[in-house]
């Protein structure tokens, strides 16, 4: 994945400027999506691909439809983009995007530095 590049109206969106999209023109940003509600946040990367000359999306790290996504789309961070891959990588019942997911039900585990 090449990732975002022009992200101007991305961080626009974050930071509340951009209230108005158009929900016919994705743009290349990080995202989540919930399709459920109580199921998981799903990372979205959109980006312009220059070799193919086409929008590209993913949905954690599968290739998917940017104008599928995009209605569902609220803008993250890069760093909440990482973060949110990471917990998919430690927890794989975040995979099952559809269903609601009761992260409470799973054992807490400390973190690196060994605070709960």
């Amino acid at each position: 994945m090449g990732g975002p590049k022009n992200t101007t109206w991305h961080m626009g969106a974050i930071l509340g400027f951009n209230r108005v999209r158009d929900e016919r023109a994705p743009r290349e940003g990080w995202y989540e999506v919930q399709f459920v509600e109580g199921g998981p946040r799903v990372p979205v990367a959109i980006w312009f691909d220059e070799e193919t000359d086409q929008l590209k999306a993913t949905e954690g790290n599968s290739p998917e439809d940017p104008w599928r996504l995009w209605r569902f789309c609220v803008p993250i961070t890069e760093r909440e983009y990482r973060s949110l891959m990471a917990a998919r990588e430690e927890n794989p019942d975040m995979a099952a995007t559809h269903v609601p997911l009761d992260l409470t039900a799973r054992a807490a585990r400390p973190n690196r530095r060994g605070a709960a």
